[in-house]
């Protein structure tokens, strides 16, 4: 298998991990899985930025529910280093800046905040634990998600973010 195939496989059992955690958990109240290949057509601005500029699709990441999903998320993603396959960390867009910037500078670990241009978000990585099994990152991923959600006010506000379109569809993923 090449190193893109593998990455996709390890990547999907990642998420897998996380959709089984949400439900297991009783968090899809509150966190919703979203697979990137599933919405790489999505019309938002956002997507098309990404298209655009040639952007990977190959991410998982966990929205939380109450905030659109483009402006604030868990990411997922494949890192390339082989001993740490998978980054993990909180991305928001800069209409929530304010609020949510202080709850990255609160966290624990800190992690390293970064600004990716194509994306236009910034990214706050985290390390994951057990690094080479899918349950580190997603246990990495859950954790962070969790203590967001139960840091920040449940609604963006402003918006209709309950009826964001990408978290809709439930087992986006077809796990059989």
């Amino acid at each position: 298998m090449c190193d893109r195939d593998q990455s996709q496989t390890e990547l999907r059992a990642v998420a897998r991990q996380l959709d089984l955690a949400v439900g297991e958990e009783r968090l899809r109240d509150r966190l919703k899985l979203v697979w990137g290949p599933a919405v790489s057509t999505d019309p938002a601005p956002e997507a098309q930025r990404l298209r655009s500029a040639g952007a990977t699709w190959e991410w998982a990441a966990l929205g939380i529910v109450g905030w659109r999903f483009w402006d604030l998320h868990i990411g997922i993603l494949p890192s390339g280093h082989p001993r740490f396959p998978f980054r993990v960390g909180l991305h928001w867009r800069a209409c929530v800046d304010g609020l949510i910037a202080p709850v990255a500078a609160s966290m624990r670990p800190r992690g390293t905040v970064t600004y990716s241009p194509v994306a236009e978000e910034y990214q706050h990585e985290v390390p994951a634990s057990s690094p080479g099994s899918p349950g580190g990152p997603a246990s990495a991923a859950l954790s962070l998600a969790r203590r967001v959600a139960d840091t920040i006010p449940g609604a963006q506000p402003g918006t209709n973010a309950t009826a964001d379109p990408l978290f809709v569809n439930e087992g986006m993923l077809g796990w059989d």
